[in-house]
């Protein structure tokens, strides 16, 4: 992947979980695959990559990375 495909991918998940664009279903079996191509990516990603399950509804917050009731 290159340095330009790399910054286009994050730009698009920083829009998302700004709230400013929705990632369709397709987009996002395309971004995880371009991201997890190269390990180094697939590290520095990975909570990007779970916050993207849980917006798509495919995770769920684990109880521990939750915020207090109250």
């Amino acid at each position: 992947m290159t340095q330009k495909a790399m910054k286009e991918a994050f730009d698009l998940l920083n829009e998302a979980a700004a709230g400013r664009r929705q990632i369709t279903p397709q987009e996002a079996v395309y971004l995880r695959e371009l991201l997890a191509d190269r390990d180094e990516v697939a590290r520095h990603s990975r909570a990007r990559l779970d916050a993207l399950d849980i917006a798509l509804g495919r995770a769920s917050i684990p109880k521990d990375m939750r915020f207090p009731d109250g």
